[in-house]
């Protein structure tokens, strides 16, 4: 991520939301954990936790308890206005 004035989760937010609006992370396809996006992105468990939660929030992922978090349908996503 850069050092642009944003914050980084949000830079974190839009970097996944890109990945599946484009289907690089096509629908269904199991998200990062919190524990990988805080060692691929160098981020605290905060951070990352924040990025799954806004992500879940706006409908572009779904947790699913003991399962883990998962890609929703792009047309789900669409609907929240990155399109």
């Amino acid at each position: 991520m850069t050092n642009s004035g944003v914050p980084i989760y949000r830079q974190l937010i839009s970097f996944y939301k890109k990945k599946i609006l484009t289907q690089e992370l096509a629908p269904d396809v199991r998200m990062d954990s919190i524990v990988r996006i805080m060692s691929r992105h160098k981020v605290s468990r905060d951070t990352a936790k924040r990025v799954l939660k806004e992500l879940s929030e706006e409908g572009y992922i779904v947790k699913i308890v003991g399962k883990g978090s998962f890609v929703t349908s792009t047309k789900k996503a669409k609907k929240y206005g990155e399109w």
